[in-house]
């Protein structure tokens, strides 16, 4: 989730609103992030205007990246279109991978590591979970090393690795899952790995049951 505390100005007021988008005041052109929470509109400010937030039920899993936190009056709009978002209050920086789609392939019965992974204000001591789906609960994938889990994340977070022991998974389509090391979460959990930063595809055979029969002689 995200709040704001602090936010500073002149009348501000109850019911005041911030958008994050790309572009303050655009006529239908300004774009929210992909997966903020509730398309980057906040709820009604608090608070004498100085409280804002985008609620507590669904988290943020957007891509990292610095977007503009758009301010509109409850005084003179009903704050529901873009274009009325027309001041520009400052930058909201997204910490997290950059873009999306950081897909990456590794081979089952093998080690497996990868570098270059972009993002913003990327850390070590981020964690990388291999999930069926990020953010959900029983998930996790039978005969990977650690239950999917990056036995480290180095290199102010550029570097994944699952250590020296060999993947033995599946082979199959799965998704790289991150959490970031300064949430208070203690990213344990498999809901923790609410961010999606692409597909690792495990190269090898699936099922891993696929019993077959020969007669001796």
């Amino acid at each position: 989730s995200c709040a704001i505390d602090g936010l500073q100005g002149k009348h501000l007021q109850d019911g005041d609103r911030l958008w994050v988008l790309d572009t303050c005041g655009g006529s239908g052109r300004a774009v929210a992030p992909a997966r903020f929470a509730a398309e980057g509109r906040s709820l009604p400010a608090e608070g004498g205007g100085s409280r804002v937030s985008w609620g507590s039920a669904v988290a943020i899993s957007s891509s990292g990246g610095t977007y503009r936190l758009c301010w509109c009056s409850s005084a003179v709009s009903g704050c529901e279109s873009s274009s009325d978002f027309r001041v520009d209050a400052g930058g909201l920086t997204v910490v997290g991978p950059m873009p999306l789609s950081q897909d990456r392939t590794c081979q089952s019965g093998q080690t497996c590591r990868f570098e270059h992974v972009l993002g913003m204000s990327l850390a070590d001591g981020d964690s990388v979970l291999v999930l069926e789906t990020c953010g959900v609960a029983d998930s996790l994938l039978p005969r990977m090393i650690s239950a999917g889990m990056a036995s480290a994340v180095v290199a102010s977070g550029a570097a994944v690795s699952w250590g020296l022991v060999p993947l033995t998974a599946a082979g199959g389509q799965y998704r790289l899952c991150w959490c970031a090391e300064r949430v208070e979460s203690a990213c344990e959990r498999s809901e923790d790995f609410r961010v999606d930063m692409g597909s690792l595809t495990m190269l090898g055979p699936s099922p891993l049951q696929q019993h077959r029969t020969c007669v001796s002689g």
